[in-house]
């Protein structure tokens, strides 16, 4: 295993869900600028074939060449421009559409932008209410800043503009979209991972069932313990012995930021009871402030310590995990 399927892990734990919304439906050389509403702290991902293009969201600008994608945070709309500012919304050349009424290519009932030749694809990116303290994405991502990322969103553009004649093939884009997102996302490294010399140890904590002590860590990293907690301070904020009570409580916090009932997850996690879950994750929240339990509404869960929340009637045998 590499860092980047540490990596990749770390996304599958936070969570991600991207969708196809449309192609621009504009003629291939005209100017237009179009608003796409989307939600605070979501992300709009956008590919061009052939056109160059200018992406902003709040201050953050981001500029495209063809054939390159762009994944942008949104600060409740973002903006897709061709031309100068001031250019109105995309449009297909009514003469353009009467010409192919004409010869039949257009029938009464098909919709104009179907025919639409812009070379814009766009839609949006969600990821879980993690991803700033797991991920810690930058504002904007461009393939641009990565080879690899460019081939991919190339090939899935192309796939997407085979698929533009079908009338069923929502699945298909959805999942494509899905493709430009990862491939993205695939360009940046979270701070936890730039340290390329704490790659075996951070492999070995994630496969781990157990706490792995900081003398084996320091041994398969190949310096002595104080460096090592020197740069896992430096790489991550945290001891090794911190990192690994945060990693644990990843799928923990999510499944409880997803609804799932707590009596649930503490068993399946492997808690003794609700109230050692709550301990467990009290304890990584005092040491790292930014993992501070939320509901989905972002309202505090731990307002209450552990010693005061009601026990409740569910138990299992507590492993070494969740022991710790």
């Amino acid at each position: 295993m590499q860092a980047h399927d540490v990596y990749r892990t770390m996304v599958d734990l936070v969570g991600l869900a991207a969708r196809f919304d449309g192609a621009v439906p504009a003629d291939a050389h005209s100017d237009w600028t179009l608003a796409v509403p989307c939600e605070a702290d979501r992300f709009v991902w956008v590919s061009t074939k052939a056109r160059p293009l200018r992406i902003g969201s709040g201050s953050v600008v981001e500029y495209l060449e063809p054939g390159d994608a762009a994944l942008i945070r949104s600060d409740g709309e973002v903006t897709i421009q061709t031309g100068p500012d001031g250019s109105g919304p995309p449009r297909v050349d009514e003469s353009f559409v009467e010409l192919l009424r004409e010869t039949g290519l257009l029938g009464a009932s098909d919709d104009p932008d179907s025919f639409a030749d812009s070379g814009v694809f766009y839609g949006t990116a969600a990821f879980g209410a993690l991803e700033p303290e797991v991920l810690a994405l930058p504002s904007a991502l461009n393939s641009s800043q990565w080879t690899p990322t460019t081939m991919v969103v190339r090939e899935a553009h192309q796939l997407l503009d085979d698929l533009a004649a079908g009338h069923r093939a929502g699945p298909q884009r959805d999942a494509l979209a899905r493709v430009v997102v990862t491939a993205l996302v695939d360009g940046w490294t979270p701070p936890a991972l730039r340290d390329g010399s704490l790659s075996r140890a951070l492999e070995r904590i994630v496969h781990a069932e157990q706490p792995v002590p900081v003398g084996e860590l320091a041994r398969i990293t190949n310096v002595t313990d104080r460096t090592l907690l020197r740069r896992f301070r430096a790489a991550t904020g945290r001891t090794p012995d911190g990192f690994q009570r945060w990693w644990r409580s990843l799928p923990v916090r999510r499944a409880l930021l997803d609804g799932e009932d707590e009596c649930a997850v503490a068993r399946a996690s492997g808690y003794s009871s609700v109230r050692a879950m709550r301990r467990s994750l009290e304890r990584v929240a005092r040491a790292d402030p930014f993992a501070r339990m939320s509901d989905p509404d972002h309202e505090p869960r731990h307002s209450r310590s552990g010693s005061d929340i009601p026990e409740t009637g569910c138990r299992s045998a507590s492993g070494g995990w969740a022991s710790w």
